[in-house]
């Protein structure tokens, strides 16, 4: 097995970049903190409903069609995303992936990517979660971790690439407390 050898020094554009994102990170980290506490705090509290016309979910497949309807919200989203990149690899004269162009439509690709990875994630914690929480939760829950899904995103594309943290966190830390609470929900099946 071949050895890598330590990577090549870092440009000074390189190092300014990352000075700024650094720089950046603790308030992005922060803003979606506080975002997802006050957000948290009237939806889940139940002062503010994002549930619609829905007030029923008596069993898990209604529970599973009422997060199915709002995952509309965050493919949509990748349809967005989709489109952004078809429309910059047409913009640019790069519509073959093979022919090396693939520089010009790199951010939207990295977007898209990322977009993809946390959509994926979130909607299975979705499909987990409700699993374990009864009808009042899932009606606030499920709404709320949507809605940031989407306004996280936004915010990742348009601050992409120095200013994402706090869209990337926007979506990352409801989905790691949904799966955080699944985790529990199924330990406490398991032994207690």
């Amino acid at each position: 097995m071949e050895e890598m050898g330590s990577p090549p020094p870092l440009s000074e554009q390189e190092k300014k970049d990352n000075k700024t994102l650094m720089g950046a990170m603790p308030f992005g980290v922060i803003a979606a903190f506080v975002v997802i506490a006050v957000t948290g705090g009237l939806t889940l509290s139940g002062t503010i409903n994002l549930a619609g016309r829905t007030d029923s979910l008596p069993d898990y497949g209604s529970r599973m069609e009422f997060t199915f309807k709002y995952l509309t919200l965050p493919a949509v989203w990748m349809v967005v995303v989709i489109l952004n990149v078809i429309f910059q690899r047409s913009r640019t004269g790069a519509l073959n992936p093979l022919n090396g162009r693939d520089i010009y439509f790199q951010k939207q690709a990295n977007i898209l990517q990322n977009s993809f990875e946390q959509f994926i994630l979130s909607a299975f914690a979705q499909a987990i979660l409700v699993a374990f929480i009864n009808e009042q939760w899932t009606l606030r829950t499920i709404p709320w971790v949507n809605f940031l899904f989407v306004i996280g995103r936004i915010e990742f594309a348009i601050g992409y690439p120095n200013y994402r943290t706090f869209g990337m966190f926007c979506g990352f830390i409801p989905t790691t407390g949904m799966l955080g609470v699944a985790v529990y929900k199924f330990v406490e099946h398991l032994f207690f």
